[in-house]
């Protein structure tokens, strides 16, 4: 039966055995209507061969009239491209029903992530991976949804449904930036996209997950997290807080502890000095220097695999060796002894108070651990350090790959050091550094001292 199809009439319709109706606008597009009432779209069509085949469209009223004619357009012209219609709408629904949970994806993804980066790495037994402890927090609402379903819109809803967590704290948009930057690597290694775009770089199968780079980060609107990676302390601020980086600790920021057993002040100048990172000045041992030769032994934590992670020996400056000399277990110790332990001689977990405590005697504000090693490469930066001994320096790089010789090199700069006192470049500048971190603390000393008269 031909007619000329509407919404009206469709829905009114209804009989007591199997009708087809054919659309008299549409040609092709039939709508068939069971004993039961349900209401099917379908199209049929001569395809590339010229055979006559029939390709189910939708069901109404999930499927709409416009939607169907525009449906059977789009089918009609891919049969005369010669695809099979009906064998890719039943690959993708087989697709859609074998398709991971984005907790299962994020699961698969970081038996991969954890090969390359540490932040896909567990930091203990018993905790989970920085990047998925993230995405589970704020994307929980939509964990045990399949991927394939999951558009961005659903993604940026639930990231502008998330609150903080911490209390007191007024935004959650560095959390949820954070997640989504992690997550998009996720979905983009599922999808093949971008950098894993290259056949067998990316998940095998594709799952066709939503690019959630089309969403908003909450950090671009953020005054508060504008410029979070740049942050570095000004000359104005080392002079507060340097003078309170010491050893034994300042009394008003011992807090229960005596003086004498409080690291935590000592062990952020400690980062000053030698732009460490916080975990690895954190888990450093005694055992890991050798005060003859002025090397500290550490092993890298932002390498891009276990594989490559191997011993670093960076000199220390004149005052960084003054700094661990003067500490109480210097001469005592065991070798597997903590050089910055907490009360209980474990590694520090509280940092964020100690630098709380820093900050509030000091009358600064927004800095974190990770600014002081980047406050002090910048200072190597002005000094002129040469851009390769800063990164050397850092532990980003390894120089002795840039210049074709062997790694084991660095196994030779103990003995050098013995026997030739051969002086490493990165010691000078870091003795540069320490030097310009004084001067800036003794100007302090002399203002407190105009002041005081």
């Amino acid at each position: 039966m031909k007619m000329d199809l509407t919404d009206a009439f469709i829905r009114g319709i209804s009989a007591k055995g199997r009708i087809e109706y054919s659309d008299a606008k549409c040609t092709g597009l039939k709508l068939r209507v069971s004993a039961a009432g349900k209401k099917t779209f379908a199209l049929k069509a001569k395809n590339h061969f010229g055979k006559t085949k029939t390709v189910t469209l939708g069901e109404y009223p999930h499927m709409g009239l416009r939607e169907a004619r525009d449906a059977a357009v789009d089918a009609r012209r891919q049969m005369k491209d010669g695809k099979d219609v009906t064998a890719e709408r039943r690959a993708k629904r087989v697709a859609l029903s074998t398709a991971p949970t984005l907790r299962e994806l994020v699961l698969e993804y970081r038996e991969v992530g954890g090969v390359r980066t540490k932040i896909w790495r567990p930091r203990s037994e018993n905790t989970l991976p920085e990047a998925q402890s993230a995405i589970f927090r704020v994307f929980e609402p939509i964990l045990d949804r399949q991927i394939t379903i999951l558009s961005a819109e659903d993604f940026a809803e639930v990231m502008g449904s998330y609150e903080p967590k911490q209390r007191g704290k007024g935004s959650a948009n560095g959390s949820v930036s954070r997640a989504r930057s992690y997550l998009s690597t996720v979905l983009h290694w599922s999808a093949g996209r971008k950098r894993f775009g290259k056949i067998g770089a990316g998940r095998t199968p594709r799952v066709d997950a939503a690019n959630i780079e089309e969403t908003h980060d909450p950090a671009d609107s953020d005054p508060t997290i504008t410029g979070k990676c740049e942050r570095v302390l000004t000359e104005d601020e080392l002079a507060k807080v340097l003078p309170l980086m010491k050893y034994p600790a300042p009394a008003s920021l011992s807090g229960k502890l005596d003086p004498e057993d409080h690291l935590r002040p000592a062990a952020h100048r400690f980062i000053l000095l030698t732009c460490a990172r916080l975990r690895e000045v954190a888990e450093m041992c005694w055992g890991d220097v050798d005060f003859r030769s002025g090397i500290w032994t550490k092993v890298p934590i932002d390498k891009r695999s276990r594989k490559d992670s191997k011993m670093q020996r960076i000199p220390l400056s004149d005052a960084a060796m003054k700094l661990l000399a003067d500490l109480p277990s210097a001469q005592s110790a065991a070798s597997e002894d903590l050089v910055f332990p907490n009360s209980v001689g474990n590694v520090e977990g509280n940092w964020s108070r100690g630098t709380a405590a820093l900050q509030e005697a000091s009358g600064t504000a927004d800095w974190t651990r990770h600014d002081l090693r980047r406050t002090s490469s910048t200072i190597l930066h002005a000094l002129h350090t040469p851009i390769d001994t800063i990164a050397d320096i850092l532990g980003h790089t390894n120089s002795s790959k840039r210049t074709g010789l062997s790694g084991a090199v660095e196994h030779y700069i103990v003995a050098t050091k013995i026997l030739n006192d051969v002086e490493d470049v990165r010691k000078v500048h870091l003795d540069r550094l320490a030097r310009v971190l004084d001067t800036i603390e003794s100007r302090a000393d002399e203002a407190d001292g105009v002041d005081a008269a």
